[in-house]
């Protein structure tokens, strides 16, 4: 039988996170951070674990189409946030049932960013799984700031 798991957190530069730096973890990307410079490459970072299926960034109506870009996306949610103990967005992993095939866990991760985007957030979702498939879970990050035509 299933059991649940769900944790929810806030990405903050007190304590040394980065809104860019968790977009290209979720994602296995590679993203520039504009604020500092870094480069955040996570492509070939985790040995215990992939990335099964990159969701993208979901936006509710009032959001700019802009934001579809990811880097784009989380740029600008780093320069929205000037103070130094900022807190930048919303990280929430939830687990997704082994007893469901592929196909279903992917449909039950669309219908969860679905809820969060109907609620007007902006999510940027992936879903990962162990090498050994036995632990297939979503990610989700999401802007803490509400969203107008024009940004933030």
């Amino acid at each position: 039988m299933a059991e649940f798991h769900m944790n929810v957190s806030v990405v903050g530069r007190r304590d040394g996170a980065s809104a860019v730096a968790g977009a290209a973890y979720i994602s296995r990307s590679r993203i520039m951070d504009e604020r500092t410079g870094l480069v955040r490459d996570y492509r070939r970072c985790h040995r215990h674990e992939r990335l099964v299926a990159d969701l993208g960034v979901s936006l509710p109506p009032q959001a700019p189409a802009r934001w579809l870009d990811r880097a784009a996306l989380w740029n600008e949610v780093e320069r929205a946030e000037a103070s130094a103990s900022a807190q930048l967005c919303r990280r929430v992993e939830v687990a997704l049932p082994v007893e469901l095939d592929r196909a279903a866990q992917l449909g039950l991760a669309r219908e969860i960013v679905g809820y969060y985007t109907g609620q007007g957030m902006v999510v940027d979702a992936c879903v990962h799984d162990a090498l050994d498939g036995h632990n297939p879970h979503l990610h989700m990050l999401m802007p803490l700031r509400p969203c107008d035509g024009d940004g933030f």
